[in-house]
């Protein structure tokens, strides 16, 4: 321990003036109340593995004074406490939290998981050069469980953070019940974004020597966190080459149950954390897009497809869409039926007149479901039907929605149509859907022809219907809604299904 000592050391390029030189392997060395008068903006330099290291500055000409790790150094996790500028600013400050990664889990695709505010990573070999490319939505292998989320040896979780002014961090993990397990992973970017491979000092680990995992790009823990260790509570050093990085946690060993994430960090910068982004688009539910939209001229229950890029979007996300026109009576739609690819309807519902708008701004969102069990009623339980439509979709959506009253009339045909499709009396069963259609004022969700459309997709497998051509860009019909109120007519061939 070194209690008040003056250190009056000058400063001139290119010779530095540093109070102290660190070449131990020890740990606990103590500095307090620290003057230095013309000194270098360092307190120390390090060249090993000391650690546990506190400097206390009483007085100094700057606000910003650190530790210098050389490259020859392998671990940090050191201190220094600045009394003479505002000295609260040295306190640890939360920089970005999931506390619960389980209620933060959303369904990126059918087998694959994602986080939001997370980047998922891989330790398996890998081409991929790129922040981007190293950086996942979601990846299989993830099962979520009651509490957590259950991540393969080779899957893990991480921040993905600016590091080209702020140097050190500490990252904190719980496991669900306490339990060990687990290693801290960090991986480098330049500038550029481009990965740093095994580049000495770019990466230093408190309480562990980081090890360069070659088939990953990346340096992972050497040992486990565990208690019994000391190591759960993690401090990561970044070398001044490093100014973008991943910092998370990967399985390594086996799987683990992680249960919460956070990061902190030192306030003499303001670290952005990338996820969600337009620079990273990663550990995010929600993508949209916006493109002009020229209508055509829309006949009374006349329809207009567009297909819209989102890029992230996956099928069977909810799909919303709004355009800036001046007519209430356009009714807009939106499903994304594949990957990446949202398709919007416009449909003229007034009875009478034919709108031809100039052209407008489309905005179309999607967003994926959060995880849920597959038997939960979601918009994920059912597929898009490509027979079917996009009311049929829109309406089994919103099934425990109240449904509007219909007339006894139109309730009296709905419920021949049923008995007509469970005895597979199709030709009947034509003829009842014909009748709907001519007496509905909608084919909204909760309306009877809107039910009258999932009985029929549902009862006869949509490979087994023709329909009108989908890849329509113009006024063509989707599906038997699109004839409502337009006087065409429907031509529908009924195949019973195999016994």
């Amino acid at each position: 321990m070194f209690d008040a000592p003056n250190f009056e050391l000058r400063h001139l390029d290119p010779n530095v003036a540093i109070p102290f030189l660190n070449e131990t392997r020890g740990s606990a060395i103590i500095g307090r109340a620290l003057r230095m008068e013309a000194c270098s903006p360092i307190v120390a330099r390090h060249t090993a593995a000391a650690q546990d290291c506190e400097y206390e500055v009483a007085w100094c000409n700057t606000y910003q004074v650190g530790i210098d790790y050389t490259t020859t150094a392998t671990r940090c996790g050191n201190t220094v406490i600045n009394r003479h500028r505002a000295p609260a600013s040295r306190h640890l400050r939360l920089l970005g939290a999931v506390p619960n990664v389980r209620a933060a889990a959303f369904r990126h695709s059918a087998t694959e998981i994602g986080v939001e505010g997370l980047a998922v990573v891989a330790t398996s070999t890998t081409s991929a050069t790129t922040l981007a490319g190293l950086s996942f939505n979601g990846l299989d292998d993830i099962t979520p469980t009651s509490r957590g989320l259950l991540l393969a040896a080779q899957r893990g979780l991480a921040f993905v953070v600016d590091c080209s002014q702020a140097k050190e961090f500490a990252l904190v993990h719980s496991l669900v019940g306490g339990a060990d397990g687990g290693r801290v992973f960090v991986r480098c970017f330049d500038a550029a974004m481009n990965v740093r491979e095994n580049i000495a000092g770019d990466a230093l680990a408190s309480i562990t020597t980081l090890l360069w995992n070659v088939p990953t790009k990346a340096w992972t823990g050497g040992a486990a966190m565990a208690d019994a260790s000391l190591n759960k509570r993690m401090t990561v050093r970044l070398g001044p080459g490093v100014a973008f990085a991943q910092i998370g946690i990967v399985g390594f060993d086996g799987q683990i149950e992680l249960e919460a994430l956070r990061l902190y960090g030192l306030p003499e910068a303001a670290p952005a954390l990338l996820c969600g982004t337009p620079a990273l688009p990663v550990g995010q539910r929600e993508f949209a897009a916006e493109v002009a939209w020229d209508l055509p001229s829309l006949a009374p229950g006349a329809a207009s497809l567009l297909d819209v890029t989102v890029n992230g979007a996956r099928q069977g996300d909810i799909a919303h869409a709004a355009l800036a026109s001046s007519t209430r009576f356009i009714e807009l739609d939106a499903t994304a039926w594949s990957n990446n690819t949202v398709r919007a309807l416009a449909r003229n519902t007034s009875p009478a007149a034919t709108f031809d708008l100039g052209t407008a701004t489309l905005s179309v969102t999607t967003k994926n479901g959060a995880y849920r069990s597959r038997s939960t009623t979601s918009a994920l339980t059912f597929p898009y039907e490509k027979g079917a439509g996009l009311f049929v979709q829109d309406a089994k959506r919103r099934r425990s929605m109240p449904r509007a009253r219909t007339v006894s009339l139109e309730g009296d045909v709905l419920r021949l149509l049923r008995r007509a499709m469970v005895e597979e009396r199709f030709d009947v069963a034509d003829h009842l859907l014909r009748a709907l259609e001519t007496l509905a004022a909608s084919s909204l969700p909760g309306s009877a022809l809107a039910e009258a459309y999932i009985i029929v997709s549902e009862a006869v497998p949509s490979h087994q219907r023709e329909h009108d051509d989908l890849s329509a860009q113009a006024v063509v019909p989707l599906s038997p809604a699109s004839h409502v109120g337009s006087g065409a007519r429907r031509t529908t061939t009924w195949r019973s299904r195999p016994r």
